[in-house]
């Protein structure tokens, strides 16, 4: 079947691809050879155009069964996306300086609104949208696609991490990360935070919400599968 291995080959080639810019000398003499705004925008194209590829050779790989899940288990993903909608939304509206964020100014580690649920809540996203995907379609290219951005999204804390520890320093880190864990809803089971869903803003719930709704309705148009049973 040469087309799941096309599949595999594929995501290699994703995976390599974004691991060469964790190569802090060769990210650097990049920058320093075309500047900063050139490489983010050439990286994001290259990532773009990768991410079409897989998309591509996912599409053409064969239905291989691993295994079939209950009917019930089938609601997964209608049920975990709003969470993953409510967390994307609030990387643009919640400060984050641990993590990716439109923002880092203005956090109060008092109240680290939706830092405080994750404090990596665009990767929580991908795992929890990735996650749910792959145990629902059961197949070894789903396995392969989904558990794909299921590891992205859990090793990139540790790149991450390190890169926002030297940049504020052990202390600093310290002090803004206390209340928060990476595991979503920990630091709040483990009492180090709350839910405090006035600082997480409702309108930004509610454009979480208004997210689900219209990838929900999307779904079956654009990806031609019922996002429900």
């Amino acid at each position: 079947m040469p087309e799941i291995f096309d599949l595999v080959i594929t995501i290699a080639i994703f995976i390599i691809a974004h691991m060469l810019p964790a190569i802090a000398p060769l990210r650097r003499a990049i920058i320093a050879t075309i500047g900063k705004a050139p490489y983010i925008v050439g990286f994001s194209l290259m990532s773009l155009g990768l991410l079409g590829w897989v998309g591509v050779a996912y599409a053409n790989a064969p239905y291989i069964e691993l295994w079939v899940l209950p009917g019930f288990m089938l609601w997964l993903p209608a049920l975990l996306m709003p969470l993953a909608t409510i967390l994307l939304v609030a990387v643009f509206t919640n400060p984050n300086p641990l993590s990716v964020a439109r923002s880092s100014t203005a956090f109060d580690p008092t109240r680290p609104a939706i830092v405080g649920v994750t404090r990596h809540p665009l990767l929580a996203a991908l795992v929890i949208w990735s996650g749910a995907h792959m145990v629902i379609n059961g197949d070894m290219a789903a396995v392969l696609l989904f558990g794909l951005f299921t590891l992205l999204g859990l090793a990139g804390p540790l790149s991450i991490e390190k890169r926002k520890k030297q940049k504020l320093g052990e202390a600093e880190w310290a002090r803004l990360s206390a209340p928060t864990s990476f595991m979503p809803f920990w630091a709040i089971i483990t009492g180090r935070a709350r839910l405090d869903v006035i600082a997480i803003g409702w309108p930004t719930i509610l454009a979480g919400i208004v997210l689900y709704g219209v990838l929900f309705y999307l779904h079956p148009h654009i990806i031609g599968v019922l996002p429900h049973p």
